[in-house]
This record gives C-alpha cells, structure tokens and sequence, in this order.
C-alpha cells in the first residue's frame, strides 16, 4: 500500500519492533508449540521450548538443524505479523 512520508518512522519502527518482539516470543513458547511432542494440534515436549536443560549437555548434537530451522520458521512468523500489522 502507499504510505505518507511523515508516518515512514512509525512504519520503520512497528516493523522492527514486530521482528524483534516475535522473535523472543517465537523463542521462548512458539517453537515448542508448533514443533513439540507427539500431539498432533499443539506441541507439548518441554525439550523444544527455549532454555531446556538438554541444549546445554555435552551429548547434545544438533549440528545446526535445530537453529536452521527455527530461523526459517520465524521468518514467516516475522513477515505474517508485519502483514497483519501494516493492516492495522
């Protein structure tokens, strides 16, 4: 859509806060809900929500899968709330 020039910083600033915001919370409860456990509506395995115990063991090899993909996955989280917020 088209946007006034005098309301460019507001726009600029609610994007980057939209990003910033939804990827603590993507971080902290998103990614366990849609990517924990066996149960097929919400995620419920405490080892997918953000600061578990296991991330920190010596035994834990994700190679980087796990961060791949919950970048990948917040980017559409990310670019849906600033859709739903240019909206507004």
């Amino acid at each position: 859509g088209t946007v006034r020039a005098k309301k460019t910083k507001n726009i600029l600033i609610k994007n980057l806060l939209d990003a910033c915001v939804g990827a603590i919370v993507w971080y902290l409860i998103g990614f366990g809900f849609a990517y924990g456990g066996d149960n097929g509506f919400i995620g419920n395995a405490p080892a997918n929500f953000a600061i578990h115990g296991q991330d920190w063991l010596s035994t834990y090899t994700s190679e980087g899968y796990d961060w791949a993909t919950w970048f990948f996955q917040f980017t559409f989280a990310a670019a849906a709330a600033t859709i739903v917020s240019g909206g507004v």
